[in-house]
């Protein structure tokens, strides 16, 4: 892809990104001299790429001080260790030289040219990202094998599986043994293993399992993100090496991604996780683990949790919905750094309108960060998430764990009544809107109850695009008569309130209100606080004060 600078670009960077533009157009000829068997090209340009890739190492470290955050250095070192084995395989074995290079040296490339391209250009000269993520963005991060089947109709795979590791052997040993042993029998699928840059043997582990494609980074975070690149199948499933995958885990996760088309991603319940994703269960071995296991993952869509924001040591994928030209594309929106990779992708689903799924029928292991978990601990692992954070909020205008991200710990057990018939439900000011949607996912979980509707109302405006995307209606209201207008002829079986509006009601006219429409022996959930305690009291019947001074109410 050809770009057009404008004269305010500096004259290191715009060599820098020619320079990388030279060098995937001469990887893709090598590649294809390569299925022809035209060696002498081929290691003609290989001679040249090797020369221009250290020649990019060397220039990018003049960007370390200033672009603290560009990765055009290590992505070089990575470069240079995969040409190497490229050449070293060209005569020991064909394939698999085709194979690193198609889906290892090519796409490192195109990942070090975004996201040059991106933090030193367009992020310098803001007047360009509206550019850049209206258009270019989806060229440069998309994945090419899946819009391709898109348009043929046929995906390679029905499943592509990709397990991450950096060290940690003795945890990748028993991820991949239990992975293969709870694989589905019939699935037609591809084997992706990325090592990061281990030193501790796990290469030579991930060779001796004969992966369809295998990912080795010379350094640490030098190859990230290229498997949003290359997976082949319909649907994707990543798996961090601390997971132990359980019995019928992976079936039940692909047959929840499928059974509607609006989910996004789909994860199982684990351990040692935030977010509220875990089982309460006790044991003491694997053994007792896939004992549990067993009994707990019998399919049940009932159990199957729509969330605001997942957590995913494992989870799937829709290839189309995130990694299409069409899709949300989360490896184009490089801002929000490592440390809220959740979180980014769970926004840009949610805006979207695509569901995500927590699988409470499907139980998987979890050790807990053992793949990041040195990384971080090399900082300040304190001043690391609040730059992350800071970072995250400046680009998306939101907190990552502000108001909403999760539901309230008050609204873990079961706070609905039976009720057979349909349900409706009102979130007022609830933020991301976790805790209105816990009502409604109760009522099917709890009650099998799947006719309901959601709805948020909120003066915060920077909530609403989250709000909008997991709610069968939204409303943003700026005065009284807005609020007044929506509630009209309106009664609500169920009433969230996390704080009242402001726009110029009282609180005692604001409750009475909002009471008015509340169904004969329906709940309000309310937030308290000191203005709204002594008109509770005296007007609605108080039937439980939950944790964090939520209050349950009856009219």
């Amino acid at each position: 892809m050809a770009h057009i600078f404008g004269p305010e670009m500096d004259s290191k960077t715009q060599n820098i990104l020619e320079s990388l533009t030279t060098a995937k157009e001469a990887a893709a000829i090598m590649l294809n001299c390569a299925q022809n068997e035209d060696v002498i090209t081929f290691n003609e340009i290989h001679g040249m790429l090797d020369a221009l890739v250290l020649t990019l190492q060397d220039s990018a470290s003049l960007y370390t001080n200033i672009y603290d955050r560009i990765t055009l250095a290590r992505r070089c070192q990575s470069l240079r260790g995969s040409l190497d084995a490229i050449y070293s395989y060209q005569y020991s074995d064909y394939e698999k030289m085709l194979n690193k290079l198609e889906f290892e040296f090519i796409p490192i490339l195109e990942e070090a040219y975004k996201d040059f391209y991106y933090q030193a250009y367009v992020e310098t000269y803001p007047d360009r990202e509206e550019r850049y993520f209206s258009k270019e963005m989806y060229k440069l991060a998309s994945n090419k094998y899946i819009d391709e089947s898109m348009k043929t109709g046929v995906f390679k795979y029905d499943l592509s599986i990709c397990v991450l590791a950096y060290n940690k052997i003795e945890y990748t040993v028993k991820c991949i043994d239990a992975l293969m042993e709870n694989l589905p029998e019939d699935l037609n699928y591809e084997l992706i293993l990325w090592d990061n840059g281990s030193t501790d043997g796990t290469v030579k582990l991930f060779e001796s399992v004969k992966p369809t494609k295998l990912i080795e980074s010379r350094v640490n975070w030098g190859s990230e993100d290229i498997w949003h690149r290359i997976c082949e199948g319909r649907y994707f499933m990543h798996v961090s090496n601390d997971i132990v995958v359980g019995p019928n885990a992976v079936k039940n996760l692909l047959e929840t991604i499928k059974s509607d088309d609006s989910i996004g991603k789909v994860v199982p319940t684990t351990p040692n996780v935030s977010n509220l994703q875990t089982i309460e269960v006790q044991y003491n071995s694997m053994e007792e683990m896939n004992r549990f296991a067993l009994g707990n993952n019998v399919y049940d869509p009932f159990r199957h949790e729509e969330r605001t924001r997942l957590c995913d040591p494992i989870g799937i994928w829709d290839s189309i919905k995130c990694f299409s030209s069409q899709g949300i594309c989360p490896d184009g929106y490089i801002t929000s750094t490592i440390a809220f990779p959740d979180d980014k992708a769970s926004l840009l689903l949610r805006r979207r309108g695509y569901k995500q799924v927590l699988s409470k029928d499907a139980y998987c292991h979890h050790f807990g960060s053992v793949t990041i978990k040195d990384d971080v601990s090399k900082r300040n692992e304190e001043l690391f998430y609040a730059e992350n954070k800071r970072i995250f909020k400046a680009f998306f205008k939101i907190d990552p764990w502000g108001k909403g991200f999760c539901y309230d710990r008050s609204f873990i057990d079961k706070v609905v009544d039976e009720k057979n018939g349909h349900v409706d439900i009102l979130g007022i000011n609830c933020g991301m809107g976790s805790n209105s949607l816990r009502i409604k996912e109760q009522m099917k979980e709890f009650c099998h109850n799947t006719d309901c509707t959601l709805s948020n109302i909120t003066d915060e405006e920077l909530y609403y695009p989250d709000l909008k995307g997991i709610s069968n209606e939204c409303i943003l209201i700026s005065n009284a008569g807005d609020f007044e207008k929506y509630l009209e002829k309106r009664i609500f079986d169920y009433i969230v309130v996390e704080s009242v509006p402001d726009i110029g009601i009282p609180v005692d006219v604001f409750l009475k209100t909002v009471t008015h429409h509340l169904a004969e022996g329906g709940k309000l959930f309310i937030k308290e606080d000191y203005s709204m305690t002594s008109w509770i009291k005296s007007n609605l019947k108080i039937t439980k004060r939950y944790y964090k001074n939520w209050i349950s109410c009856i009219r």
